[in-house]
């Protein structure tokens, strides 16, 4: 069974205060439907919506946390001097042994540090063995950003060379845009 669902910091008043590490954490709860899981679930979350404010840097994630058999917390979190005034992410909870769909989290942080900023970026990522036994259908979507506020924010991730065992995984920004780091989580079925 899949579940999904959304969560859009705009009703979240007041707004949450930093912690001691300077971050400003959004949360919520989801419930899953009674009984649909019977161990904590596998869940992919991203990015679908974002308002922050241009004069500092760009730093917003989602996360899930606190998986349960019931339920999780999903977090949209800032740091440091970033303004966000809101920001939306999306979720799909799927169960952990599932034989037909495998996720994951693929970051530029996996393959460099996040200072200097790199304009292009890539990581293999590789499925179980022998998970598929044909090309499965491959959704990739952003997850965490930071980025210099000092241009415009522009930033992409996609995959390509797409196969039954893997692909290759993109984070990229273009022109004068400084990319810190950037997240994505993905979904493979099939």
């Amino acid at each position: 069974m899949c579940e999904v669902g959304e969560f859009n910091t705009r009703n979240f008043q007041p707004p949450p205060q930093p912690d001691e590490n300077q971050v400003r954490r959004y949360r919520k709860h989801f419930s899953f439907s009674n009984g649909a899981y019977s161990e904590p679930p596998s869940v992919v979350v991203w990015l679908s919506a974002l308002d922050i404010d241009k004069s500092r840097n760009y730093r917003v994630r989602a996360l899930a946390r606190n998986c349960t058999a019931t339920g999780f917390d999903l977090d949209i979190e800032s740091w440091l001097d970033t303004i966000l005034y809101s920001a939306t992410a999306s979720w799909v909870a799927y169960p952990k042994n599932s034989d037909s769909a495998v996720s994951g989290r693929v970051s530029t942080l996996d393959v460099r540090t996040w200072f200097p900023a790199i304009p292009e970026n890539s990581k293999e990522v590789n499925f179980p063995a022998k998970f598929f036994d044909r090309v499965p259908k491959l959704f990739v979507g952003i997850s965490e950003i930071d980025m210099d506020s000092s241009a415009n924010l522009r930033v992409k991730t996609y995959a390509d060379s797409l196969s039954q065992d893997g692909f290759v995984w993109h984070g990229d920004t273009w022109l004068d845009s400084q990319l810190y780091a950037v997240s994505a989580d993905w979904i493979a079925f099939g």
